[in-house]
């Protein structure tokens, strides 16, 4: 296999667990493995939406990111595509 490994299910979902632990405190892995896979995924949707918010603020403040803009992450590069104003 090249590349980098996956790991296997057990590995990814114990580190999803930790990561949600460290993220909210109030959480334990014995908590967390008793609630609805539901809810679980839900808070990890919402970390990931958070994430794209904070990354999208400081976009906005390095490069001036206007609302509509699309940003494209592409090969390790961010490309910034700005909506079409006018076209004469």
């Amino acid at each position: 296999m090249t590349g980098e490994e996956i790991p296997p299910i057990t590995e990814a979902l114990f580190d999803l667990t930790v990561n949600l632990c460290d993220r909210f405190h109030s959480l334990n892995p014995v908590s967390i493995r008793h609630m609805p896979a539901r809810e679980v995924f839900w808070m990890i949707q919402n970390i990931i939406q958070k994430s794209e918010r904070e990354e999208r603020q400081k976009l906005r403040k390095q490069v001036g990111l206007k609302d509509g803009d699309e940003v494209i992450h592409k090969n390790g590069k961010t490309i910034i595509r700005r909506k079409a104003t006018t076209w004469v």
